[in-house]
């Protein structure tokens, strides 16, 4: 595959680490990864190749990333989400190179797979800083949810082959929408009880992207400091149906029935264990256990802690 790109000139060399997950988009992110390592070259950078890891340790990429001037992740959100941790621990800036499903990261920075694109950021050489989550522990990026979402992620897990596309959720969904309930939640947001009556669903965005352009809270806001919270009352399959659709045509909105707050600290109390989801993906578990389930999720926002490389 061909690329038409500006070879950047008079610009000081930087070394770049491209981090790449070799199963991403069906297998090509690999041969795009080797495809960036040459234009950066030519461009007068120091690209170096790394793969993804599915259990990262605490020092993982270190090493690559000691005095590197950029991290490119080549994937999906999910690898982006591994490699903010390294990124923010050793302030390296991150840029999404997208070859994963939905590419929500890519999408808030307006990050594409055009080679002059990335050129022109490393040119600019602009960080922005942002905000992180951090649920039970762990981080992410774009978003935490107890609910369907939640479920369809954690099936699908369980079922994906080597790699997924749009078309690989749809078992997923048919299977959670048939066995999926309500659960009955808690919420404090900022030490204050948020009032649920009924049983509903919860999504704690970090950003204003998420799947199928669905966006729950579409005024989220990756560097404000907060996080968005967004409650959708559901008492049955035809009610969590509305949602969705209002959701994707940004009418939920209106509904008097939304529940939508901000704050910085939020804690969810579950009647009975539920899972929940990071980024798109189940949280990771320290040993083999397929699903991860809670009646305890605490929520906090990182402010100000990712340095990001901005078209």
């Amino acid at each position: 595959m061909g690329h038409n790109f500006v070879v950047v000139i008079n610009c000081k060399q930087v070394r770049i680490i491209i981090l790449y997950n070799p199963i991403a988009g069906a297998g090509k992110a690999a041969e795009a990864a080797k495809e960036l390592c040459q234009t950066l070259s030519s461009a007068g950078h120091e690209p170096q190749l790394a793969q993804t890891c599915i259990k990262p340790g605490s020092d993982w990429l270190n090493d690559e990333l000691k005095d590197a001037g950029a991290l490119v992740v080549v994937g999906g959100d999910g690898a982006v989400r591994l490699a903010a941790e390294p990124a923010k621990r050793n302030q390296t800036p991150i840029y999404h190179f997208p070859y994963g499903t939905e590419n929500l990261f890519s999408r808030n920075f307006a990050m594409d797979q055009e080679h002059e694109t990335l050129l022109k950021a490393v040119e600019r050489n602009q960080p922005r800083m942002i905000d992180m989550g951090n649920a039970n522990g762990q981080s992410f990026l774009l978003m935490a949810s107890i609910g369907y979402d939640a479920n369809v992620v954690h099936d699908l897990s369980q079922h994906r082959g080597s790699s997924i596309s749009h078309m690989t959720y749809l078992m997923p969904m048919a299977r959670q929408f048939l066995a999926w309930k309500p659960p009955r939640l808690r919420v404090k947001v900022d030490g204050k009880e948020i009032p649920i009556s009924d049983p509903a669903m919860i999504i704690v965005a970090n950003s204003c992207q998420y799947a199928a352009r669905l966006n729950p809270a579409p005024y989220a806001d990756i560097s404000d400091g907060q996080l968005d919270v967004v409650i959708l009352p559901i008492k049955n399959k035809l009610q969590l149906v509305t949602w969705l659709v209002k959701c994707r045509r940004g009418s939920h909105l209106k509904d008097s029935r939304l529940i939508q707050c901000k704050g910085k600290h939020v804690e969810i109390s579950c009647q009975e264990p539920e899972l929940y989801q990071l980024d798109g993906d189940p949280p990771s578990v320290a040993d083999n256990s397929e699903t991860v389930a809670t009646t305890q999720l605490e929520i906090k926002v990182l402010e100000a802690v990712l340095p990001v490389l901005v078209p």
